[in-house]
């Protein structure tokens, strides 16, 4: 039985890969250092007099609660965690509802009018008209103060 062959690494590829790994641990701890802040900020108690960096290392029989029972007590937060919900839901729906047919469309070759469905969509799709003609459609639809205002212009 013969022994496998094993591929030795040059200095020049561990001295890559000491890089890569130095870069993705500084990533890392970019990202680690102000989400872990955030956190910390969260449950401070209102009465924490310190700085910031030492709000970051409160023990955690310190943390409270105080934020997030002020938050979820709130009926108006009950509401728009209701809303996200019905315009996330229904916004994923009517996108798929009005893409897929499209995309099926743009992507047969011999299909009569083609090119006239490619300008139709890609011209508003490269070129943001803006927030008062997007205003005025959705008043000329009806859709003031309806959900479907928010999704519905976007879906395609």
């Amino acid at each position: 039985m013969t022994k496998p062959k094993t591929v030795r690494l040059t200095a020049g590829d561990r001295t890559f890969y000491i890089c890569i790994n130095a870069f993705l641990i500084f990533i890392g701890v970019v990202i680690a250092i102000p989400m872990w802040s955030t956190i910390t900020l969260s449950f401070r108690p209102n009465h924490f007099i310190g700085t910031n960096f030492e709000g970051m290392f409160l023990p955690i029989w310190k943390w409270d609660t105080s934020a997030y029972e002020a938050l979820l007590g709130n009926a108006g937060f009950v509401s728009a965690f209701w809303n996200s919900m019905k315009i996330m839901v229904f916004g994923v729906i009517t996108a798929l509802f009005l893409t897929v047919p499209m995309a099926y469309c743009m992507s047969v070759t011999d299909l009569p009018g083609r090119k006239i469905l490619n300008t139709f969509v890609l011209i508003p799709y490269l070129f943001n008209v803006g927030m008062i003609p997007t205003y005025l459609v959705v008043q000329n639809l009806g859709m003031i103060d309806h959900l479907a205002a928010i999704y519905l212009p976007g879906a395609i």
